[in-house]
């Protein structure tokens, strides 16, 4: 979390999520409640999940058998959401610099589901993202 201060005075640049939570393969999907577009990762025992931007965390609410809710302020109207099983590695008005490790996977299979918002608005995803490959 020592990072979150020199990226702060980098720019803006760090605080837009464009890169992934983590490695693997994503299917972009609608929410079942709301229809409204995911990612959804798929993720082995001892991923890492990762901030994709450097932001505050603005909650961190549940628990390990059945997931945590942790959204992330990036102070540019983007606010990021990951929801997954895991141990908890952040905790509420954290400051998290972009790759700051969030959330450790326990068990194989687990989903993370990833959402972005801007101004309040839930948005497509791949529409921030970097797609590499």
């Amino acid at each position: 979390l020592e990072s979150y201060s020199e990226l702060e005075s980098a720019g803006s640049g760090e605080r837009m999520p464009t890169s992934y939570p983590l490695k693997g393969t994503a299917s972009i999907v609608p929410d079942e409640v709301s229809g409204l577009v995911q990612t959804e990762f798929m993720c082995d025992e001892g991923v890492r999940v990762v901030a994709t931007a450097a932001g505050i965390v603005t909650k961190a609410s549940g628990d390990e058998e059945s997931g945590y809710n942790i959204p992330i302020d990036h102070e540019n109207g983007y606010i990021t959401e990951y929801v997954s099983k895991g141990i908890l590695l952040i905790q509420e008005g954290d400051k998290v610099g972009k790759n700051s490790v969030i959330l450790s996977v326990i068990e194989s299979d687990t989903q993370l589901i990833y959402k972005i918002s801007l101004e309040n608005e839930y948005i497509d995803p791949i529409g921030v993202m970097e797609i590499n490959g």
